[in-house]
Parts: structure tokens; sequence; C-alpha cells
């Protein structure tokens, strides 16, 4: 359950009343019809960016409306507001930690005793000045941070959940928003990453968890899940290393089966980030279970030939160019390599126990499997990846499917956090605001 708690306010920014909606986005349009009763006359509406959808200011205008609501980072051009009333939704912000703070029953009067009355004497309510000496504006309906409130009181229940797999089980997390919601099963990147975006060798973004979350509280369930032969599914398979990208699909189709069977939901979306965007695509071929995709600074190159940009562009290899694009020739060709031909450095790349995955990895085309796809389709690109590059790989998902609904997102690294970003104190990197918001948006959409 993601029930989402709303207040009207008025110019003083009390509470006028409270109403209820359930959390998804495409409920908002009832937000509207509430603030459009004429015994409002709500002129203004206050939000964050996760509510900037061009049908919302449409839904808005036609009842006499004005958003205040910043563009997300990922328009392309800048959506205008009015910075000085939006400055108003930090009081309102603290209107709602009142409400959180103070436990008591969502009515009224606990509010009205919790936020004092600005002083405006001698001018009538509804012509109250502000500091800067015009008149503030009678109602407005605020969206956000009681939005957040029942977030944390009503939080999506999450669980470990299973799918069978070659040897033994492959293990999960669900988080159920509740009855009915669209449900999307998220597949990690290469190499040792979990379920939740960490790799063992080091880095803990935390990408997919954070992903989770939001679309959690935008009524979003999803599923996310550990690759077989690693981690909490490494009793799956004898060997994780002895894996291919068909092997990844049928999990994939496992997991779905497991998600219908549980949520009763139709179809299931599918999240690849980064090598898992290939695997979304191999596991799409001919599902007809499946909502859409979305690819998360994934490749619309071949893996070998995005591996070699990658080693090109790192200065330390310039000496060994030739013997690494020998070794991805010969393994994009199906030949194995002898490392103790390559440089002490390449050899742990190269190593033996992997090269048949590389092998069977580097065959595999995205641009080759996304035209055989039909269905929904968003490609979501980073500017400062060092990865997967915006410039090359972007342009082939584009032209594979020229329907697909295209996100760049300006000044975010690979693992979808804003370029120089400071850790939480877990060790994620937040991600970038537009993120979530446009994957909800998608999904809701469609």
């Amino acid at each position: 359950m993601n029930t989402k708690l709303h207040a009207i306010t008025n110019q003083n920014r009390r509470p006028l009343s409270f109403f209820m909606i359930a959390g998804q986005i495409s409920g908002l349009y009832r937000c509207c019809c509430s603030a459009g009763q004429p015994s409002y006359g709500t002129q203004w509406m206050l939000a964050d960016r996760g509510y900037d959808a061009d049908w919302f200011r449409d839904a808005l205008e036609e009842k006499g409306i004005r958003p205040c609501i910043p563009g997300r980072r990922s328009r392309g051009k800048p959506a205008k507001y009015d910075k000085r009333k939006y400055k108003c939704r930090n009081t309102l912000r603290q209107m709602s930690e009142c409400l959180l703070l103070s436990h008591l029953p969502r009515c009224n009067r606990h509010v009205l005793a919790m936020s004092p009355e600005p002083k405006s004497a001698g001018v009538p309510e509804r012509e109250t000045q502000n500091e800067a000496g015009s008149v503030s504006f009678p109602f407005l309906l605020y969206l956000l941070s009681l939005g957040g409130l029942s977030s944390y009181a009503l939080a999506a229940e999450s669980a470990v959940i299973e799918a069978p797999g070659p040897l033994g089980p492959l293990e999960g997390t669900l988080v159920n928003a509740g009855a009915n919601t669209p449900v999307v099963l998220m597949i990690s990147g290469s190499g040792p990453t979990d379920r939740d975006g960490n790799s063992a060798l080091g880095p803990k973004p935390a990408t997919l968890r954070q992903i989770a979350d939001g679309l959690a509280k935008r009524g979003i369930s999803s599923v996310r899940i550990d690759k077989h032969g690693m981690f909490s599914s490494k009793q799956a398979v004898a060997d994780g290393n002895h894996v291919t990208i068909a092997d990844y699909a049928t999990d994939v189709r496992n997991w779905i089966t497991v998600i219908r069977h549980k949520s009763g939901v139709r179809y299931v979306w599918l999240a690849g980030h980064s090598e898992g965007g290939l695997v979304a695509l191999a596991s799409a071929q001919g599902g007809a279970d499946i909502c859409g995709l979305i690819l998360l600074a994934a490749a619309g190159r071949p893996l070998g030939e995005v591996l070699r940009s990658q080693l090109h562009a790192m200065p330390a290899a310039q000496t060994v160019l030739p013997q690494i694009d020998g070794a991805i020739d010969a393994l994009a060709a199906g030949r194995h390599v002898n490392v103790q031909t390559l440089h002490p450095g390449l050899r742990q790349l190269f190593h033996p126990a992997v090269q048949d995955y590389m092998i069977d990895l580097f065959r595999h085309d995205p641009v080759v499997l996304l035209r055989a796809y039909r269905g929904p389709f968003l490609i979501m690109q980073v500017t400062a990846d060092r990865q997967v590059s915006a410039i090359e790989d972007l342009p082939l998902l584009k032209a594979a499917d020229p329907k697909a609904q295209v996100v760049l997102l300006p000044n975010v690294i690979h693992t979808l956090a804003d370029l120089g970003v400071a850790p939480a104190a877990d060790g994620s990197l937040p991600l970038d605001g537009a993120v979530v918001s446009d994957i909800a948006e998608f999904v809701l959409k469609h």
C-alpha cells in the first residue's frame, strides 16, 4: 500500500483540507479534480520536479490552476516556474514534518495547533502581503511533503523471493507497492554485481535498490535479483563463470513466471542496467508476457567493442593496444586466447575461466535484438558515462527503434548518480533526481 496524503492550504500556508489518493502518478488527475472545486478556488499548484509531466500541466491549466513545478533535467527546453512562490514549499514541508513527528490523527485542528498563524494584522486573509510587498496567491495545492509523509507511514513491503534455477533456487528481493500495481524486474550489470547494483570488487552505489525504493513510493512494485552462480543465487549452478546470455535469459523467464504467479499481474516490465540491458533484450525475444523494456546506461554496440573503447581510453594501456585488440578480435571470432602471450596486466581481464562467457557475450548485437522486439521501450542514457558512450551507443539504439522514448541525463555517471555527488553514509551514490521519475512516468503511461 502506498497511499498519499495531500494538503490544500491558504495563502498563509495553513491547511484547509486533506485528502488521500493512491500513490500512482496516474492518480494525480484526482488531485486536479479536488483542487479545482469551487469551494477552494485553487490558483497555484506547488510540486517538485517528480510531478513534471506535460499531461499533468495541461490538466491543471484546463482547471485554471497555474503549475509551479520545476522541469526535469531531461527536458530539452527548461520549464518556467515562479521561483519565489516555489520557496513556500519549505514552510509546507515543515508543516508535514510536524504532522509526522506528532503521531496525531490527520485532522485539521491538530495541524492548526502546530502551525502558528503568521502576523497579518489589518490585512484580509485573502489579500495578505508577503515580505516583498506583493499580494500573495489565495490558495495552493502542495504535493511534495505530505506525499513523502505517507510513504514513510505506509512503506512498501520488502521480502525475499525465489525462482527455480538449474541446480538450486535463484534469490531476489520483492518490493511490493500494493495489489494490482505494475511490477518491474531489474537486472544488474556485468561482473560480480548483486541485486542492489553493488559490486563485490568495491563500488557500492546501490543503484537498483534506490530505484526500487523510489518506484515503490510511486505505486510500482519491483523485483531485483542476484545472477545465478553469484551471491544468494550461488547454489543455482556449480560454476558461475560457466554461463551464457541465453542462461541469464532463461533465468529471467523463470522469474517472470514466479512474479506473475505471486502478484497476479499478466505482464512484467524488464529493466536492465549496463550489461543487464543486453540480458533484458535477449529475454524479451518472443515474450508475450513482457510489458516493455527499460534500458539504463546500456550499450548499443556489441560488448566486445564497448570493452575495446574503454581500454583504448586508458592512458596506461596505450603500449599494449595491439594485444588488447588481438584478444578481443579472437574472442569475438569464437577463439580462445593464450594469456601467457599477453602483458601481465591483461591476464586477469582475459582470464581463461571467463573466456567462454566472453566469447558468448561478444557475439550478441543489441541492435539486432532490439529490431526484433515489439513493445514499449525506454532508453535512458547519461553524458558522463565512462563505460557506455551516449555519443556512440545512443544513436544506434534510437535508429533500431525510432519510436523508443529517449531520456538523456546531463552530467550523470554510469551508476545514474550526478557527477561528483558525495556518497551517502552507507556508501551509496544518490541517484539523479530525474531517474526514478522518468522511469515511473514511462511505466504508468503504458
